[in-house]
């Protein structure tokens, strides 16, 4: 890296900076990567860009080598954790009286639950297993 970019981050003039962030921004936006904020009010109709970052932080390859060695045995206990309802039902049960966004969707899973699930279950791809 050091022969494209002397230091990391780069230094940039505020000019650069300014509208690399400004590209940023304009990306985010037309790209559908938002969040709209939680405001009591019914009429926010405000919205901005989810967090991003302009200059990642680098990470070490032989820790991305370490991740992808336990990415299988990972996967399998996320798939356990998510298929034991009892167990995760326990878990919830706390994590909902804290967290309103995760009592909302364990609220919607229970619902789906009771009128019955009609979709048939797929296997899951997941994007780490490179």
């Amino acid at each position: 890296m050091a022969d494209i970019l002397p230091s990391y981050p780069p230094s940039l003039d505020e000019p650069s900076l300014s509208f690399l962030l400004s590209s940023l921004t304009d990306y985010c936006l037309s790209h559908g990567i938002t969040v709209r904020p939680s405001v009591p009010s019914e009429e926010n109709h405000l919205a901005s860009h989810a967090p991003v970052t302009l200059f990642p932080s680098l990470f070490p390859f032989k820790a991305w080598e370490q991740a992808l060695a336990v990415q299988t045995k990972y996967n399998l206990v996320y798939a356990k954790i998510a298929n034991d309802e009892e167990w995760l039902g326990k878990i919830m049960d706390d994590l909902v009286e804290v967290d309103d966004f995760v009592r909302q969707l364990w609220e919607l899973y229970k619902d789906i639950k009771r009128e019955g699930v009609v979709q048939v279950p797929t296997p899951a791809i997941d994007r780490a297993n490179l």
